[in-house]
C-alpha cells in the first residue's frame, strides 16, 4: 500500500484490495508509545502500521478492504470520506436486515452499543491508504485482551451474531467493494481473481465523469 501510495501519480488508478488477516494484532499511530510493553505479553504477532488509530485485532472471517483512493481527485476531504465508509458498511448491513449505526466522536460501525466495523486511514499527497475492517464470522476473544481503537467500555460484535444463515467473509467484502464503488461512482472496473484464494484486489480506474 505505502508503495503503490507513494508512487502513484495523477492518472494512477484507485484500488479497493480485499483479503483476510491471519490472526494479527495492529498498532496505529496513537498508539506507538505502548508497542514495546504490548508486544512482549501477546501469543498474536503485534504489527505496527503507519495507520490513524490506536489497537485493532485482525484474523480469519473479518473482511478487510483496503482503500487506495485518490481523495483530491474526487475532490473530497477525509472527514466526509470516513462518512462515505460508513455509509457503505451501514448499507450493507441494511441490506442483511441489521439496522447500524454511527457513534459521535468514536468512528466506525456499531449495531446497538457494539462495534462491528473498525476504521484506519492514512493520507499522504492527498491520496488515501489503510481503510476498514468488517467482522463477519470470527474469533472474537482476541479482542478481549486490547481496548479496541482505545474505546473503554465498548464490545465487538460480527455479523454471525445477528443472523440465522451462513456467510462467506469474501462475498461479504466482495459486496462491500461494489456499495463502495457505487457511492465513488465509479464506471470501469477490473477485477483480479489470479490470488482470489489468498486475497482478492479490485481495480477502480478513476470515473471519466470525477
Amino acid at each position: 500500500m505505502r508503495q503503490y501510495s507513494y508512487t502513484r501519480n495523477a492518472s494512477s488508478a484507485d484500488q479497493l484490495w480485499l483479503l483476510e488477516h491471519e490472526p494479527v494484532y495492529t498498532v496505529g499511530r496513537r498508539a506507538v508509545a505502548n508497542l514495546e510493553q504490548f508486544a512482549t505479553t501477546r501469543a498474536i504477532p503485534v504489527m505496527q502500521t503507519d495507520r490513524g488509530g490506536q489497537f485493532s485485532y485482525h484474523g480469519p472471517g473479518q473482511a478487510i478492504l483496503y482503500t487506495l483512493i485518490d481523495l483530491r481527485r474526487l475532490g473530497i476531504g477525509v472527514k466526509f470520506y470516513v462518512t462515505i465508509l460508513e455509509d457503505a458498511i451501514m448499507r450493507l448491513l441494511a441490506n442483511y436486515g441489521i439496522r447500524a449505526h454511527r457513534i459521535q466522536g468514536a468512528a466506525g460501525v456499531y449495531i446497538s452499543r457494539k462495534k462491528v466495523a473498525s476504521l484506519g486511514l492514512n493520507i499522504r499527497n492527498g491520496c488515501c491508504y489503510h481503510g476498514v475492517a468488517l467482522n463477519v464470522d470470527m474469533d472474537l476473544t482476541p479482542f478481549a485482551d486490547i481496548t479496541p481503537c482505545g474505546l473503554t467500555g465498548i464490545e465487538m460484535t460480527q455479523l454471525a451474531n445477528h443472523l440465522k444463515q451462513p456467510l462467506d467473509t469474501a462475498k461479504v467484502g466482495y459486496a462491500l467493494a461494489d456499495i463502495l464503488s457505487a457511492k465513488l461512482n465509479y464506471t470501469h472496473q477490473t477485477r483480479d481473481w489470479s490470488q482470489v484464494k489468498e486475497f482478492a484486489s479490485l481495480s477502480q480506474p478513476q470515473s471519466a465523469t470525477n
